[in-house]
């Protein structure tokens, strides 16, 4: 059983594959299949009857019937050659098959009711869908029968004649408006179908999208994790040596103020002041590694803070690289209002856009490089005059993997990271713009 299918699915669909957007072409396909096969099975019958002397049709139309058979089993072969051959062949299956039942009007006078094949033939091109085809042959078929009816001798009635003109008329009415909005119908499902697909594909591309994002937040976050480990190591390690230095200092300095040292006033001056730098630089590495490795704590504590908080503390971190290259640092603070946000996190969006504007002078080799912060209300923005960004490039610097830098400098998460922080992380918002001299981001908490 499933072989007699196979081979009638093969069959009726002329051995072609089609989409889920050709649902209407292979219901075409099966109805000019179904109608070829019909017409040549039918037509060979009727002419071998005719020949054998069962069903007298006359030689002329007998001939005929052969011919058609033999011409409509050509396009039924055809047809599976192309599925871009559907309309031509139509057309001529049309052609042929409507001469044939001319034929039969004129030349077999023994049947009364012939004048039904035009009905059949009207009917099967409306279902195929070929209303200008179909029109055409109710009009054409209704004046060659009205005129046959003149001028040749059909041996039909009047009241026949009038009764299948008029019928040809009504059936095409009736046919035409049931066939479009069969038509109709199943395009308007055909566009949904294919709506929903396509929106089934923009949906899954956008999950696959997020789910890349997500994946490569994942791994920065994991290797800002490890790093801070690392950090909290030397930190740790650090501590003692540093401590050791601090309490060194602080015993020469009581020792200098109980003069157990030969030292003039001028030497004491000296040593008690050299002994407050070492202590000084003591505290600012102490600070230092642990603004290091607070900075890389996986924490998720929303906190209570001021941007200015949030700008210092970063600007500890990475002010002394900043001045080597000699970035002049300006800021601007016009609000103490405090804020809850992840702290950490706001201080690496800090950073990334501070440690752009740096790369940036460096590549551009800036004269007179500088940056300068300003807070005000719930935003901070930091500009610089490093040139800007190419427009055409602006709106795309904030895509993973996308970069200004060079490969050695950048590998394009920074920025995009600096986003998914401010606006999934925080709600807020990171915009931006180019301004007359170089770049301004501008973070909105």
């Amino acid at each position: 059983m499933k072989s007699i299918d196979s081979i009638y699915k093969n069959f009726i669909q002329s051995g072609h594959q089609f989409s889920d957007n050709e649902i209407l072409l292979k219901f075409q396909f099966k109805i000019l299949n179904m109608m070829l096969l019909v017409t040549t099975v039918f037509s060979f019958v009727f002419a071998t009857l005719s020949f054998l002397g069962v069903n007298d049709i006359g030689m002329i139309h007998a001939s005929m019937n052969y011919i058609l058979s033999a011409l409509v089993l050509f396009l039924l072969f055809k047809l599976r050659t192309s599925k871009s051959l559907y309309n031509k062949i139509s057309y001529f299956a049309y052609t042929f098959t409507f001469i044939n039942f001319v034929s039969a009007l004129f030349f077999v006078p023994g049947d009364e009711f012939r004048i039904i094949w035009f009905y059949l033939l009207i009917m099967a091109v409306y279902i195929n869908g070929h209303f200008k085809i179909a029109n055409i042959i109710s009009i054409l078929s209704i004046i060659i029968i009205l005129l046959a009816n003149i001028f040749y001798e059909l041996h039909i009635s009047e009241n026949a004649i009038f009764t299948s003109t008029i019928g040809i008329f009504i059936l095409s009415l009736m046919m035409r408006s049931y066939s479009k909005k069969i038509y109709d119908l199943d395009n308007e499902v055909l566009k949904h179908h294919s709506y929903t697909v396509e929106n089934l594909e923009h949906i899954i591309e956008e999950e696959i999208e997020k789910r890349k994002k997500h994946e490569h937040l994942f791994m920065e976050q994991s290797r800002q994790a490890q790093m801070g480990e690392m950090i909290s190591m030397i930190a740790h390690q650090w501590r003692q040596p540093l401590a050791s230095i601090s309490a060194t200092s602080i015993d020469m300095q009581i020792k200098i103020e109980l003069d157990k040292f030969d030292l003039n006033d001028e030497d004491k001056k000296y040593f008690t002041n050299s002994c407050s730098q070492i202590d000084l630089l003591v505290h600012t590495l102490t600070t230092t590694i642990d603004d290091f490795r607070n900075f890389h704590k996986q924490d998720k504590t929303l906190v209570e803070i001021t941007f200015e908080e949030i700008v210092n503390k970063s600007l500890n971190i990475i002010k002394a690289s900043l001045n080597s290259d000699n970035v002049n640092i300006s800021t601007e603070f016009k609000t103490d209002k405090k804020i809850q946000m992840f702290d950490n996190e706001m201080t690496q969006v800090i950073l990334n856009i501070l440690k752009n504007s740096q790369d940036n002078f460096q590549e551009k080799k800036t004269q007179d490089p500088y940056i300068k912060i300003v807070t005000e209300d719930n935003t901070i923005s930091i500009s610089d005059n490093g040139g800007g960004i190419e427009n055409d490039i602006l709106n795309k610097i904030f895509d993973p993997y996308f970069s200004t830098k060079s490969k050695k400098n950048g590998t394009g998460l920074g920025l995009y990271m600096s986003k998914i922080i401010v606006e999934e992380h925080l709600g807020g918002k990171l915009r931006v713009t180019n301004t007359e001299e170089g770049v301004c981001f501008k973070i909105e908490i």
